[in-house]
């Protein structure tokens, strides 16, 4: 197939993919696409604007990309792994084209590496104090007089420790600025306990983090971003838009032949067509009829 965008190769076997056969489902239920012996739950590879994004199917909670979980839509880059299950998919990217090399696999190395704010919270979570029973004796005539903690001195002790991790995680800490084009209406920092908010800014300690961020009308995002030593830092993302969906019909009604940017994608009538953002050109044709061309401006979302 020599307009292939997508090819998929699994002991031995190799199976091409127009644009138009994607979204293409990999996983272990019978109805996927490509079918995975003994693995469970899936996922999809899509096309959009000439970028590849995978997402995880439903009910599918043990899906990984690079060693992180999968919860939205994520783009592909080059070399990239995705793990599903007990399988793994290395993908290769070249000239538009994506490759992917499926195995069979235990995934245990695929996973992330501890995140210490995290341990740090269930640490804390995790700490009680029993309190002991103080049950006074007298020896003879003499007596020990035993100095009780006082509510003040506790609180004093508990203000300093505060003061204490509040100075170390200022020294520490680094200021991160979110870029998100267009404006987000949502952005969390859902695994990050310890984070102070400025304004557009965040004050967060170097190493691994997960930045959800949503907009009505646009591909939600949901991936991780590393913070390191600078003390002034910059994190850009930019909102890939969703496709728009388009009706087509003709008067008198044919059923005419309809083409996008000169790609067929079916025949009239044709309800709720998903067609990216953007200017097309749609053409009508139908037998006895003059083709018809028009010109339409798809907002997507």
């Amino acid at each position: 197939m020599a307009d292939w965008v997508l090819a998929t190769e699994q002991s031995g076997y190799t199976r091409h993919f127009d644009a138009e056969a994607l979204p293409v489902s990999i996983g272990g239920d019978d109805g996927n696409d490509i079918v995975l012996a003994d693995v469970r739950g899936g996922i999809q590879i899509g096309l959009l604007d000439e970028v590849f994004f995978v997402q995880p199917g439903r009910d599918s909670s043990n899906v990984r990309l690079d060693g992180e979980p999968l919860r939205g839509s994520k783009k592909l880059q080059d070399g990239a792994i995705i793990s599903i299950d007990t399988a793994r998919l290395n993908c290769r990217l070249h000239d538009g084209r994506l490759s992917l090399e499926i195995e069979a696999q235990i995934t245990a190395g695929d996973t992330a590496p501890p995140d210490f704010d995290a341990l740090a919270k269930r640490q804390a979570d995790a700490v009680t104090i029993d309190p002991i029973k103080f049950d006074p004796k007298s020896q003879g005539a003499s007596t020990t007089t035993r100095k009780r903690i006082s509510k003040a001195q506790i609180a004093v002790a508990a203000a300093f420790a505060v003061l204490a991790t509040l100075g170390w995680f200022a020294f520490t800490a680094k200021s991160v600025e979110f870029e998100l084009t267009p404006a987000a209406d949502l952005v969390e920092l859902p695994d990050t306990w310890f984070k102070f908010n400025l304004g557009n800014r965040y004050l967060l300690r170097p190493g691994e983090h997960r930045l959800v961020a949503e907009l009505e009308g646009y591909y939600p995002i949901d991936q991780t971003f590393r913070v390191g030593q600078l003390t002034d830092q910059t994190v850009a993302i930019e909102f890939v838009r969703l496709p728009g969906l388009i009706s087509f019909s003709t008067t008198p009604a044919t059923e005419a032949e309809i083409k996008v940017d000169g790609e067929v994608i079916g025949q009239a009538p044709l309800t709720d067509f998903e067609v990216r953002p953007g200017t097309h050109q749609v053409q009508f044709t139908a037998e006895r009829y003059l083709t018809e061309v028009v010109s339409v401006d798809v907002e997507g979302g």
